[in-house]
């Protein structure tokens, strides 16, 4: 038998063959574009209670729906989290600041879940407002964006590599700090940041996370000598906890680019690292009272550590596959094996599993198996815990509300050092209202959202650092143009000049009150300077510091 030839296709013949395959392939369920879970048709309503109704009593009730609906046996056999989104997502509940509950429903439930309200609305007056007809156009447009976004940068990129300068090539090279980027290339952006700037940038590595992933963040400051023996003090700065949240990520890395931006303009002038502690009364040709900088003698007083996302995993879900997952990725074995992941806000070991703490892991607010069972939340624990010495300031990026909170959540008490914490969030809310005119309001997680334990503020409010912020960046609610989480990208630059106020003012208002310390007994032990590892001796937390050699992480003290 005669061998047979090779046929050989005319180019154009191959060209549409490709052409069918490439069409094809972009149509099968496991190309990126196509794999997206979609919220086709889910409604968005805000659910408005009377003065003389019961919140505390209505939160629980849609929990407990939440919780029964997302745990259906017909609905679970979907493998729920990843092939299709939850039933029923409370995006906010109720509370004293704004007694209304965002709530988004699925088309399939939609009609059952109305009528259940209009039962709970006999009794206690509910109005129901409708926000949005179809999340899912709104998490498309805020893809566009992002889309057209890419484009345009990767245009400019070329146009400059033809004729354009060397620094403009190299900004372009940089990662576009007016888009929402992917967890890679923030990790690509941060190694850059750390190769290009080592006088003034460290990478951290924190751990590998439960898929393996790297927790990555960096640390900014003079990079010469012992950070606790010349007094420097800490400020720790982290976000993209909850991974739908993705305005906080890209406010960080905003942040990063300022401050590193900042420091390399002294280092343009004095290559010698001239700032420290004592240099705080000498003017400097950099220095600046404008809201876009700080003075070059109070920012070498800190070193400042910067975790911009600190749940990857969550986060590069949320970018391949489901917009609105909040939780970390780690497995269940629960008899609800297929709900994955837990809140890393409430996987904090003070006060876990206490009031607001759902025992389903099918819960968005599930706290965890255990406390600090998920290893990004026990890394970040571990680390600053090596740093509690010198550790002033704790604060938590999130979205949305524009809101300042401090501790407690579990409970409406307020800690020894509240009126003191309130204090500088007065200053905080000021300088962001004088920076961009975008009013946010201050109070504890307890007084203006609901209860909630396990949260990572309260547990450094345990562990006596002076100063704990989380954050709610923008929008202020869905009844804006923006829809809750979908935020625009144009918001970022705005939100991340807001960030940059708020860590510019606690920097100052901390540098002012270590002055006041230093001066009023001569010498400055009273701060820390002479004993920065007796945190105790701090003027400003002497009745918050605890005896930490009696600390245990998991037990749960009143």
């Amino acid at each position: 038998m005669g061998s047979v030839g090779r046929v050989l296709l005319p180019q154009k013949v191959v060209y549409l063959l490709l052409s069918i395959l490439l069409v094809l392939a972009f149509f099968h369920p496991a190309f990126s574009m196509t794999s997206f879970i979609k919220y086709n048709g889910y409604k968005l309503y805000r659910i408005h209670l009377p003065p003389t109704s019961d919140m505390a009593h209505f939160a629980r009730w849609l929990e407990a729906m939440e919780e029964k609906l997302n745990e259906l046996p017909a609905y679970s056999k979907s493998n729920q989290h990843d092939s299709q989104p939850p039933l029923l997502d409370i995006w906010t509940l109720p509370s004293p600041l704004h007694r209304n509950a965002d709530l988004l429903v699925a088309p399939n439930i939609d009609k059952a879940f109305i009528s259940a309200l209009r039962q709970k609305r006999r009794k206690a007056s509910l109005v129901v407002e409708l926000i949005s007809e179809d999340i899912q156009k709104d998490i498309d447009s805020e893809r566009n964006k992002i889309i057209r976004r890419k484009r345009l940068w990767r245009r400019r990129r070329r146009s400059t590599e033809v004729g354009g300068s060397s620094s403009a090539i190299k900004e372009l090279n940089a990662l576009d700090l007016h888009t929402y980027n992917s967890y890679p290339k923030m990790e690509q952006y941060l190694k850059k940041v750390v190769k290009e700037n080592p006088k003034v940038a460290e990478l951290v590595n924190l751990t590998k996370t439960f898929e393996g992933r790297d927790l990555l963040g960096v640390r900014i400051g003079r990079r010469d000598g012992d950070d606790e023996e010349d007094g420097r003090q800490l400020v720790y700065i982290d976000a993209g906890v909850h991974a739908r949240e993705w305005i906080a990520p890209a406010a960080a890395l905003y942040l990063i680019d300022k401050l590193i931006s900042l420091w390399n303009q002294q280092l343009l002038q004095d290559d010698d690292y001239p700032i420290s502690p004592e240099d705080s009364d000498s003017p400097s040709p950099s220095s600046s009272s404008s809201s876009s900088s700080i003075s070059v003698s109070i920012l070498g007083q800190f070193e400042f550590v910067i975790v911009p996302c600190a749940n990857p995993d969550g986060y590069a879900f949320s970018m391949s596959r489901d917009r609105l997952w909040r939780k970390t990725r780690s497995r269940n074995e629960t008899m609800h094996k297929w709900c994955v992941g837990a809140d890393a806000n409430r996987n904090w070991g003070y006060r876990w599993a206490e009031t607001g703490s759902p025992r389903s892991p099918c819960s968005n607010i599930f706290p965890g198996r255990a406390p600090f069972s998920e290893p990004e939340v026990l890394a970040v624990k571990d680390f600053l815990s090596r740093e509690l010495g010198r550790l002033v300031a704790y604060i938590s990026l999130h979205s949305y509300g524009q809101l300042v909170l401090s501790p407690w959540g579990f409970s409406t008490a307020k800690p020894s050092n509240h009126k003191e914490q309130q204090k500088l969030a007065t200053l905080i809310i000021d300088a962001i209202r004088e920076t961009t005119g975008t009013e946010y309001t201050f109070g504890s997680i307890a007084d203006l959202l609901y209860p909630a334990s396990g949260t990572s503020i309260d547990y450094w409010q345990y562990r006596g650092v002076p100063y704990i912020y989380g954050v709610e960046l923008r929008p202020e609610d869905v009844e804006s143009e923006i829809h809750g989480f979908a935020i625009p990208p144009e918001q970022i630059e705005p939100s991340g000049r807001e960030v940059f106020t708020m860590v510019k003012r606690i920097v100052e208002y901390v540098s002012e009150s270590r002055s006041g310390s230093e001066e009023a007994d001569g010498k400055g032990a009273e701060n820390g300077t002479e004993v920065p590892r007796e945190r105790t001796k701090r003027s400003w937390d002497k009745k918050t510091r605890i005896n930490l050699q009696n600390f245990n992480d998991s037990t749960n003290r009143t």
